[in-house]
């Protein structure tokens, strides 16, 4: 295989072969389940399940093909007790099926405005992001406008995690990332 921005031939396998999907995702479910619980019995925290494709399907397909997965494992994850926190990207609108699959915390991309999803989540559960990542590469004044703007997003709500949109890139500075680590600390003693 290769990379996909649009993940086309997954999707024409999802709607072409619906009981095959199902058969897939059933067992990369159980898979993933059992992978997870060896890392929470080798020590692990905190579980956060990535979803990075789902922002490209249509809600109703989410529904009817991700959901009964997701819930599935999220349930499972839940036997474990330890929280769980469910990303994915360009997830806006599958936000409150998201939050109804499950997860004690629910990932926010970059591209997804963080006072909306807190108030379409509502305080069941916490919120964590969501920082562009590519913020990390802008000189540090404006990185801490950007952060500034992400916690004044949240300001007074309980329940947010401060974290990036997706996933750190290769090229970032490690001393922006400590810059930024001690900024919030700061701003947080506050």
């Amino acid at each position: 295989g290769k990379p996909s921005r649009d993940f086309k031939t997954v999707r024409a396998f999802m709607y072409s072969e619906p009981e095959a999907w199902d058969r897939l995702m059933a067992y990369l479910s159980k898979m993933t389940f059992e992978y997870l619980a060896m890392q929470i019995a080798a020590g692990a925290d905190v579980i956060q399940v990535f979803d990075s494709w789902v922002g490209g399907l249509h809600p109703a397909v989410y529904k009817a093909s991700l959901f009964p997965h997701m819930s599935e494992l999220f349930r499972k994850l839940d036997g474990l007790h330890v929280p769980t926190i469910h990303f994915g990207t360009g997830t806006a609108s599958l936000l409150p099926t998201m939050k109804a699959a499950g997860g004690s915390v629910i990932g926010i991309d970059w591209m997804t405005e963080l006072g909306a999803a807190r108030k379409m989540l509502g305080p069941q559960v916490a919120v964590q992001g969501n920082l562009d990542p590519t913020v990390l590469l802008a000189p540090f004044d404006v990185v801490t406008r950007e952060v500034d703007r992400v916690l004044n997003e949240v300001q007074g709500a309980p329940g947010h995690i401060f974290n990036l949109g997706h996933g750190i890139l290769p090229n970032t500075p490690e001393d922006t990332v400590a810059r930024v680590v001690q900024y919030i600390q700061e701003k947080s003693k506050r």
